[in-house]
């Protein structure tokens, strides 16, 4: 090993070098933008206050990857989408503000439902993406269910298993289910389901991504009183009905031009603007009780339809 020289061994390069083989590189470089500032050159800087900084440098970096491991365990079709990037449309039926409020996760601790129909392409996906990886980012415990895996489940599952499955469930904060009733499913999987909304309503948020529109659902279920009940539980309450009938995609924006889709929206009354439509006439995100969504563990359906959890360090483990 090189022995270095006293000026050596104090430049930002060896500082930096050293970072990287003790994974540290967030401390590093953290040090080297405060011996940029005029307090540390003037030496006015504590030492307490600058092993401070360099502390919260770290706990916030990893506090931002265990958070990024834990939104890629989700399984999202895109993991980094976020609503700043979006690009809308004028006939989105998604304004600006109201994707600012859905992304604040309000209705998920109210535990209010939230239904995204549209054609492909209109950018539903992206859409429950965003508000799913936000809502995981928040601390609130996030399922994501795809509608085949679902019913691929469902259709195995023991009277146990059931009992566990809808057990995980209850204790989740937002179910999303992505392609809900992109398929038929089968009259057992269906009276299954019908059981799980009835044990999931009002125990968490649900949201909804269809190709289907709403008034087309029940068409999916061969028995009516089973497709009445699934409807009015996801449907009826507190839940907000959306429909993307743009045929231009939502897309990311170049990174130059980020932000430059918003739009303006100051009528409160436009469309995207939240409302209740529970039984008390409550209207946008303020007010009302709900839970309130602590941070825990992360249950989730992958794509072979086994249940998965996250620990508190983002790393999943298999029930």
């Amino acid at each position: 090993m090189k022995k270095l020289s006293g000026t050596e061994r104090l430049s930002d390069e060896n500082i930096l070098s050293l970072g990287r083989k003790l994974h540290l590189t967030p401390l590093t470089q953290c040090f080297i933008g405060i011996t940029q500032e005029k307090e540390y050159r003037d030496d006015a800087l504590s030492y307490r206050e600058l092993i401070v900084r360099l502390l919260e440098t770290m706990e916030a970096s990893r506090t931002e990857r265990r958070l990024n491991r834990q939104v890629a365990g989700l399984g999202l079709t895109h993991p980094d989408a976020v609503i700043e990037n979006m690009l809308f449309e004028s006939r989105t039926g998604l304004s600006p503000r109201m994707a600012r409020e859905l992304n604040t996760c309000e209705w998920v601790r109210h535990k209010w439902n939230l239904i995204i129909t549209g054609p492909s392409g209109s950018g539903k996906t992206w859409i429950c993406d965003c508000l799913a990886a936000s809502a995981r980012r928040l601390g609130l415990k996030t399922a994501v269910l795809r509608w085949s895996s679902l019913m691929a489940r469902l259709a195995v599952l023991s009277a146990d298993d059931f009992e566990h499955m809808a057990a995980e469930l209850m204790n989740t904060d937002l179910i999303y289910i992505d392609r809900f009733v992109s398929g038929i499913p089968s009259p057992e999987c269906e009276a299954l389901l019908g059981h799980l909304v009835d044990r999931i309503d009002g125990k968490a948020a649900v949201m909804i991504n269809s190709q289907v529109a709403r008034q087309d659902w029940k068409k999916r279920f061969s028995d009516p009183v089973i497709a009445d009940g699934i409807i009015t539980r996801l449907t009826g309450g507190y839940a907000q009905i959306l429909t993307i009938d743009s045929t231009v995609s939502m897309r990311t924006l170049d990174p130059q031009n980020a932000g430059s889709g918003w739009s303006p929206c100051t009528d409160d009354s436009a469309p995207g603007t939240l409302q209740g439509t529970g039984n008390h006439g409550e209207t946008c995100l303020g007010g009302g009780t709900g839970g309130t969504g602590t941070p825990g563990t992360l249950s989730t359906l992958q794509g072979t339809g086994t249940l998965s959890t996250l620990n508190e360090n983002g790393d999943e483990e298999k029930n």
